[in-house]
């Protein structure tokens, strides 16, 4: 396992994080394309509301426009550092501390703090997420 914080011939792999931060809220971005510009085609993602994962473009794509359906346009994800890096395996692996928040249809505030760590798995050839993990703690 090999850390390493990103440098020029890393960059291709931090930009893969953040489109797919920067696109999970982008309304003016369709899920479809979010999921196929950030996935591969049988790529799994785990979530705590999606324990068994969800797998594949069409899941993928369904997951994005479920998780955008109860909070936009009232959210924002913010990764809170530089992209640490680990390669293993033939795969680079990002953890990403984060923090969120959005005001869901009951005029609620959701509020995700640090404890949000998202784990992405992205193959260096392609640059595409070949699986991903989040986990967080829930303050509301």
């Amino acid at each position: 396992l090999v850390c390493a914080t990103p440098t020029g011939d890393d960059a291709h792999l931090t930009q893969r994080a953040w489109l797919f931060f920067s696109g999970l809220f982008d309304a003016s971005w369709p899920c479809a394309s979010w999921a196929s510009t950030n996935f591969a085609p049988d790529a799994t993602w785990h979530h705590p509301k999606a324990p068994g994962g969800v797998n594949g473009t069409a899941q993928l794509t369904s997951w994005c426009q479920d998780t955008r359906g109860g909070y936009l346009p009232n959210a924002l994800y913010l990764p809170t550092a530089q992209l640490p890096l680990w390669t293993h395996s033939g795969l680079a692996y990002a953890a990403i501390p984060y923090v969120w928040s959005a005001v869901d249809a009951n005029n609620t505030t959701d509020l995700i703090t640090n404890w949000g760590t998202v784990t992405l798995a992205v193959d260096p050839a392609t640059t595409l997420i070949d699986f991903g993990v989040e986990t967080w703690t829930f303050h509301q």
